[in-house]
């Protein structure tokens, strides 16, 4: 082995590799789609110029079209983007902060055109347009920690901007005159813009032009030129691919991503893996290796490409290949390459042992062998991140990856071809090339002389395993079985080149045979334990009942190939964030897990056995909720055990106390009560069987219009103007008080009081009454509120999956008597023609405070012994809670009225 990397390395030809590299790099640098096709021909020109078989294959670049929920991107094209400071800050009136003809990187991708004279606006920054600055007709400079993207994004574009600056870098103190590349400028969590995404006009921006641009802002009017030809348009992307034959017709891949414009990332990734396949052919025609498995280049676009050239062979890739070696982050960098940290990271397994995991570990130590400078990591945990998601068992390629570390320039200009550094790549290049050798040429003696070394891997791998702290109540003999077949699967993975007898005889003299008892299906830990959080937290999940617990409720099974990510059978204003991209986040190991069999606490405890973690219950609960998600979105099947009914939850409320005719303030948390299969209607339902046609229920539907909140500058990205306008593109974008008023919004008879800040939505007979009265501008919780109402009615407040420290009403009180907390606060709101105005509140709500803790709060301790009755039931996962009106009132009353500065 060692031998061969030494003469891989000699193949190498320095220079070849520098020119391929940056003439490609070259192309890469422009980003419109006119330059990727010249990429892919480039590409697939050279392949043929070298003699291999290879295709060019399309597909449509229209924005619409999907391949493994990745939805494609729309074709861009420019040839002019420039960003010129007109007046405001000194010294640069002028000058082109960012052009795109000298430097394609400070133009956004799918920024669309200007009038042919460009436009001249001013710029606004990030803080003032939280801060309430009107933002129509204007560019947004970032904040500079901010990334361009998602909530920043489409709250700008929300607020009527023509685009952003930014001058986000990940490492701006180092090099303050660069600019970052950014792959697209998204409202969602796709990579790239697609046909519904809005038109923006946007541009990256060094960090020092950033600083002078963002003290000028502060002082004075900015204003600047911008002028765009950038155009969107449905075209076509191509990938690449090149076949090397073996004896048997499956496959090892060896994937490479084109597109992006750096000199690291990764056309020499594409241009290396050639220099691979070039030696492995020539070490087959001078006879010193037999092609046992055929090698297969895939080039395309990162993870969507990918996904479309899996689909274009097959989908299912997992009786056509046997692994793949993924060469992104090839170590090029002058910078980088000081450093000589390398990462290897396993290709996943699950419950089906990748044996090349071993072949990559062998070679990696042979190759520090050879070049001593080099430190690799060896990661424990497998990854499904950007191409190594081909290893999700639904398309069936395990992935491998041996890249650079994290030191350096990432995204960053700085990396361009005078920082390439071509004699790291070339033994980048080497050990790569060495560890598809082993995985297409390998023999039986080879395999022979490794299983000591694979075993005694084996073993190290279970010691440190077993020692890693588990959950309460493990079935640790179930455990080390599961464990201990992980193992033993990688080993008899090495059949696919050896000997399978030879293999069975060295795995029946091991020492980590799995020990007698359970299975990790029959594993048994405790459903219901005492929660140990704070009980008034977000998280909570009600008394001695856990999410780890409430996890084997549900079974969960795959029925769409590939990673939800796009989530495009979702409406384009409905697609969410998801825990890490799902891409990034042990949630993919979950999916990877899913079989429709086993529940989803069983799966919970085989990735944290494999993974040697223990999840906390707030990730659970994320987990779980957003399995939910993805099954009612059509992406997984669900069965649930015992799922609750509208009727379950009105026998409930009846228990806490709720009697036809009541009238009820209603807060609420969808994610606290646990899984609701008809969603949030079913508790609107049960609310209105619980009081019935003689009673009300008011929900908040409380929004964020604020610019300054208890003294305070609001920071939100939910910042909202509140939308007078009942068709406005604002309406409702900002409510912050959860599902199940949102819900309310929509439902049939609903009536809104319509304040700006603190709107209240009602139901039921006496539901005009309630809220008529409430000015748009009166004291929110003042006596002329929704709150002055309910109590003048005997009614209750109620808490259905939420803490008892959401308790508005108390804030009547303080406002009835003027209490010191009564801040003041400033607003914003459109009128009926769209026009923002400011308004001003002389007794504003309080804000966070103590009683937010919960019941163990002093608010509640003390209240609780001057005689305030709290109703409690179980439901769900919660525990819901109801109050007297009367009796909150009359006790806090006293309680502030004892002492007019207490703080409650």
């Amino acid at each position: 082995m060692k031998e061969f990397i030494k003469e891989i390395h000699s193949m190498i030809d320095p220079s070849w590799l520098q020119e391929h590299t940056i003439n490609l790099y070259r192309l890469a640098r422009k980003q419109t789609f006119s330059a990727y096709h010249q990429e892919a021909d480039y590409v697939y020109g050279l392949l043929q110029e070298e003699g291999f078989e290879s295709q060019l294959l399309e597909f449509p670049a229209d924005g619409k079209t999907t391949y493994q929920d990745k939805c494609s991107p729309i074709g861009w094209d420019v040839t002019t983007m420039r960003l010129t400071v007109l007046s405001g800050v000194q010294d640069y009136e002028g000058k082109a902060i960012a052009d795109y003809e000298t430097e394609p990187l400070s133009a956004v991708k799918h920024s669309v055109s200007t009038p042919a004279e460009g436009l001249v606006a001013k710029v606004v920054t990030e803080a003032q347009m939280k801060a309430g600055e009107d933002v129509r007709g204007a560019f947004v400079l970032l904040d500079q920690d901010t990334r361009p993207c998602q909530a920043a994004v489409r709250m700008l574009l929300d607020l009527g901007a023509y685009g952003w600056i930014s001058d986000y870098l990940e490492n701006p103190n180092e090099t303050p005159d660069c600019v970052s590349w950014l792959n697209a400028g998204t409202e969602h969590n796709a990579w790239h813009v697609q046909a519904d995404d809005r038109d923006f006009i946007s541009f990256q921006i060094t960090p020092r032009d950033g600083f002078a641009l963002r003290a000028a802002c502060q002082k004075r009017e900015v204003k600047v030129h911008a002028l765009s030809d950038g155009r969107r348009h449905e075209s076509t992307i191509h990938a690449v691919t090149a076949l090397l034959p073996g004896e048997d017709d499956r496959e090892v891949w060896v994937v490479s991503h084109l597109y992006e414009p750096l000199i690291d990332d990764n056309s020499n990734g594409v241009i290396g893996s050639i220099q691979m396949l070039k030696a492995l052919r020539e070490l087959a025609d001078q006879r010193k290796i037999c092609l046992k498995y055929s090698v297969r280049l895939v080039f395309a676009s990162e993870y969507y490409g990918t996904a479309a050239v899996a689909e274009y062979f097959g989908g299912d890739l997992s009786e056509k290949t046997i692994g793949a070696i993924n060469t992104d982050g090839l170590l090029s960098s002058i910078d980088k390459s000081v450093y000589k940290e390398l990462v290897a990271i396993p290709a996943p397994d699950f419950g089906k042992g990748h044996a090349g995991n071993i072949l990559m570990r062998l070679v990696c130590d042979e190759f520090v062998k050879i070049f001593p400078e080099y430190h690799i990591k060896h990661e424990k945990r497998t990854t499904c991140g950007d191409d190594c998601f081909l290893g999700d068992p639904t398309i069936g390629l395990p992935v491998m990856w041996v890249y650079y570390g994290n030191r350096g320039y990432h995204h960053n200009s700085y990396q361009s071809e005078d920082k390439f550094d071509v004699k790291s790549l070339a033994e980048h290049v080497a050990l790569c090339a060495e560890l598809l050798r082993c995985m297409v040429a390998f023999g039986e003696e080879e395999v022979e002389a490794i299983l000591p070394y694979a075993v005694a891997l084996a073993k190290q791998a279970v010691t440190e395993a077993l020692e890693v702290e588990t959950r309460p109540g493990t079935d640790e003999a179930a455990r080390k079985k599961f464990i201990c077949e992980r193992e033993i699967s990688r080993i008899e993975g090495l059949a696919l080149w050896g000997n399978a007898d030879s293999i069975k005889g060295a795995l029946r003299d091991v020492e980590f045979s799995p020990a007698e008892g359970g299975t990790c299906e029959a594993a048994q830990h405790p459903t219901e334990q005492q929660p140990t959080e704070d009980p008034g937290k977000e998280e909570y999940r009600g008394e001695n009942r856990t999410w780890f617990g409430y996890a084997e409720r549900f079974v969960f099974g795959r029925i769409h190939r590939g990673f939800p990510h796009d989530l495009v059978k979702r409406p384009f204003a409905q697609r969410v964030e998801m825990p890490g991209s799902i891409l990034y986040d042990t949630i993919s190991d979950v999916l990877c897990r899913m079989d429709g069999k086993k529940n989803l606490q069983q799966l919970l405890t085989e990735v944290e056995w494999d993974q040697g973690i223990v999840f906390d219950e707030k990730t659970i609960r994320k987990y779980l909720y957003t399995c939910i998600m993805l099954a009612e979105s059509g992406y997984l099947s669900i069965d649930v055990k015992d799922p609750v009914t509208v009727q379950d939850m009105a026998d409930a409320l009846a228990q806490l106390g709720v009697k036809k005719g009541d009238t009820l303030l209603v807060h609420s948390s969808l994610s606290g009560l646990g899984y609701l299969p008809e969603g949030p209607g079913m508790v609107i339902e049960a609310l209105k069987q619980a009081v019935g046609e003689e009673g009300t229920f008011l929900m908040p539907a409380f929004g964020q219009p604020y610019i300054m909140f208890e003294g305070e500058v609001n920071k939100s990205y939910i910042f909202r103007p509140y939308d007078t306008r009942s068709d406005g593109a604002l309406r409702d974008k900002g409510i912050w008080t959860g599902g199940i008023p949102q819900a309310m919004l929509k439902y049939p008879g609903i009536v809104r009081s319509g304040h700006y800040t603190h709107e209240w939505v009602a139901w039921g007979k006496e539901a005009e009454t309630c809220v008529r009265g409430h000015g748009k501008m009166d004291a929110p919780t003042g006596a002329t509120s929704p709150l002055a109402r309910a109590l003048e009615r005997n009614g209750s407040v109620v808490f259905l999956g939420c803490s008892v420290g959401s308790n508005t009403f108390i804030h009547h009180v303080e406002t009835l008597l003027n209490h010191r907390s009564v801040a003041p606060g400033v607003m914003k709101y459109l009128d009926e023609n769209g026009e923002p105005h400011t308004g001003f509140f002389a007794q504003q709500m309080p804000g966070y405070r103590s009683f937010y803790q919960g019941l163990d709060s002093e608010y509640y301790r003390d209240a609780v012994k001057r005689g305030l009755k709290i109703d409690k039931v179980s439901f769900g996962m919660a525990t819901l809670y109801r109050m007297e009106l009367r009796q909150v009132y009359d006790i806090t009353m006293e309680m502030l009225t004892e002492n007019p500065d207490r703080i409650l």
